[in-house]
């Protein structure tokens, strides 16, 4: 597996090396120095997540004299590479964000850390799911190896408005039926259409596929097993009749940024999405950030009346080949503080006893993001809760769907072919599940 993974990413680390200017060796700060400088790779580009980790940055360093964190920016298409790059070079990050499946991918890869010892007492504060090793995706053979700064769930965000203007009631979106129904019905070429693949990045392709493979029983782009045969060329039938006639011509060049500004304009009007949406809009776009014009439905599934949320969580690692992990830790520890991550501006708090009151009183959109938060609460009290199943190696895998997915789109292929050329190359890859 490592060999197969670094020899697939060799060319991109490269090029990233050079950029950076890294060299073999580099002899990192110590305190004798000035102040130890921890690497911190964030994923957090949108303008709220940038305002809050510049805040909490600032206030960490005002109030150490001995640590200073210095923040690098990546999307999370590049995290992968960016990471490895880092490694090859000799200088690892100390920490980086993760996701369900890139935690995952670098705990196969031996990379990580462990961080029980590191955060002592506050383990405790979190949520009973995020320990549980059953459902968790941060828990290794008993080892905590994330520690998460946000609980995030996926949905449907759908254009209300929209909808409600093509005589489409938004609740009846929790059947497959009713979203094929609202998805032609809000399809007006050429200045609406239902809904969207960006096929311009593989991990958005993926991401916006997941949950249809998911709403017909299967457990997810890379669920190829015989047995699942028929549901995944079920699946990819829908798409084929229902999804891809709904969907504008230019998507073959979307990137997320393209989305969220189709989704804004009305170009788009059902949005597979998740918990996180209200930060990456609200600041840009609060006319479309309301009550009235977007609503938050559960995502259907077949024999499940009430719907599914598929939950993970989204936070921070530590690399085991770090040489900072004492003043690494530290910043975790105070990022994580309950008072830190109640104005984190996106998704639920992942620690115990918070209150969408107490949400509210300090973050920084106030009491314009009450109705979302209540939203999110009336959903997961009515919806099923499930667990969003990583995947390894993801970036293969999503590119390999990917390009399968384009060339039905265009219609090169059929679904079963589609699932022929998918299944073919993902059997012999996928590392987990293993299958």
């Amino acid at each position: 597996m490592r060999g197969t993974w670094l020899r697939s990413i060799w060319r991109p680390v490269l090029t990233v090396i050079v950029t950076l200017g890294l060299a073999v060796g580099a002899v990192p700060l110590t305190s004798a120095q000035g102040p130890v400088e921890v690497l911190y790779l964030s994923t957090g580009t949108t303008t709220s997540e940038h305002a809050w980790n510049v805040k909490w940055i600032n206030e960490f360093n005002r109030s150490r004299s001995d640590i200073r964190i210095k923040m690098e920016e990546i999307p999370w298409t590049d995290l992968l590479t960016k990471v490895a790059a880092y490694h090859a070079a000799g200088i690892p990050p100390d920490i980086a964000w993760y996701a369900s499946s890139q935690i995952l991918e670098w705990q196969t890869l031996g990379l990580l850390e462990p961080v029980d010892e590191w955060l002592g007492e506050t383990k405790k504060e979190f949520m009973p799911s995020i320990l549980d090793p059953k459902v968790s995706d941060v828990i290794f053979d008993g080892k905590m190896m994330g520690v998460p700064f946000t609980y995030v769930g996926r949905n449907l965000a759908v254009r209300a408005d929209v909808l409600r203007a093509a005589g489409i009631n938004p609740v009846t979106l929790t059947t497959w039926d009713g979203v094929a129904k609202a998805l032609k019905a809000s399809t007006k070429p050429p200045t609406r259409y239902g809904t969207y693949f960006p096929f311009a990045d593989a991990l958005r392709t993926a991401g916006a596929a997941e949950m249809y493979f998911r709403g017909f029983g299967l457990d997810g782009i890379f669920d190829v097993r015989p047995a699942k045969k028929a549901d995944y060329i079920k699946t990819l039938q829908f798409i084929k009749t229902e999804v891809f006639p709904s969907m504008p011509p230019a998507v073959v060049s979307w990137r997320y940024v393209d989305v969220l500004q189709a989704y804004v304009s009305g170009l788009i009007t059902v949005h597979p999405t998740g918990s996180y949406l209200f930060g990456e809009l609200q600041p840009s776009n609060p006319e479309v950030m309301n009550i009235e014009k977007t609503k938050n439905l559960p995502w259907p599934m077949v024999g499940n009346s009430k719907g599914i949320l598929p939950m993970y969580t989204v936070g921070y690692v530590m690399f085991k080949a770090s040489r900072k992990k004492k003043e690494a830790a530290e910043v975790l520890k105070f990022f994580t503080r309950k008072q830190s991550l109640l104005e984190w501006p996106m998704n639920m708090v992942p620690k115990t006893g918070v209150t969408v009151a107490d949400r509210i009183q300090v973050n920084m959109f106030g009491e314009s993001m009450r109705w979302y938060l209540r939203d999110w609460e009336q959903m997961m009290r009515t919806a099923t809760l499930t667990r969003r199943i990583p995947y390894t190696p993801s970036g293969e895998v999503n590119s390999i769907f990917r390009d399968a997915l384009l060339k039905m789109y265009q219609g090169r292929v059929t679904p079963e072919q589609a699932y022929d050329e998918i299944s073919s190359a993902v059997r012999p890859l996928l590392k987990y599940p293993k299958y």
